[in-house]
């Protein structure tokens, strides 16, 4: 029971509002002992999937033909307390997001480019290790030595993820085929990823922007990503 409750405590990621809500939780005294424990793992579990349903981030998206409407949202974004990573601005006209300091896509994360890559290196791990499997249950390399299969395999491997980054940079990102019609047009797209304490912000300054048009949510970027970003900001103002 100990090692559970640690182990579900320590996946929560902001361990004192977990506790804080433990020591407010109401207890039955004339409950049993075995009882207790077994209601109070269920509330920590509870509480754990509430706490880390709080702290996910979400993707809004929106379209805009106006690069210096974007400028403005933006910077509200920012003043704000939304971080740079979080904004991201889609668009064909690199120079136009450039001039305006606006936080751009980059060039290969527009493309399915790690997506292909990721997928080609599956593929040619399974076939170097089929290569090897093959050498060894046939007895080639009692009479070839493992250097000429593993040779082989390292060639299988490296063909097929460079294969998989090429077929994968050909084809836009996943997340931004739907937007491809819109991109041709000279338009613009917007995407935030957001907090649940960060939502009202967004709400707000968007609300301000009639220009922007909504375009649905998605999968944001993960927390820890962007938390590294920005100490990697912050560790590069502070640098000499």
């Amino acid at each position: 029971m100990r090692l559970c409750l640690f182990f579900i405590s320590f996946r929560a990621k902001y361990s004192r509002q977990l506790f804080s809500y433990v020591i407010k939780m109401p207890l039955d005294p004339g409950e049993k002992s075995s009882s207790l424990d077994y209601s109070f793992a269920n509330a920590i579990l509870e509480i754990t999937i509430r706490v880390t349903r709080t702290v996910e981030m979400k993707r809004h998206y929106y379209i805009s033909d106006d690069l210096d409407d974007l400028e403005v949202v933006e910077q509200q974004l920012k003043d704000a307390g939304v971080s740079t990573p979080q904004i991201h601005v889609l668009s064909k006209d690199d120079s136009g997001v450039q001039q305006r300091r606006l936080n751009p896509v980059e060039a290969v994360l527009k493309k399915d480019v790690v997506k292909g890559t990721t997928l080609g290196a599956a593929v040619g791990a399974i076939g170097a290790v089929a290569v090897l499997l093959v050498a060894w249950k046939t007895g080639l390399t009692e009479t070839f030595t493992w250097v000429p299969a593993i040779f082989l395999s390292v060639i299988i491997l490296g063909f097929c993820t460079w294969e998989g980054g090429l077929i994968g940079i050909q084809n836009p990102h996943a997340d931004f085929k739907r937007f491809q019609t819109d991109l041709s047009q000279g338009k613009h797209i917007l995407f935030v990823d957001a907090d649940s304490d960060q939502e009202s912000i967004l709400s707000s300054v968007v609300t301000a922007h009639p220009k922007l048009q909504t375009a649905g949510e998605g999968a944001s970027t993960p927390r820890w990503v962007v938390t590294a970003q920005n100490t990697f900001v912050r560790f590069m103002h502070l640098a000499p």
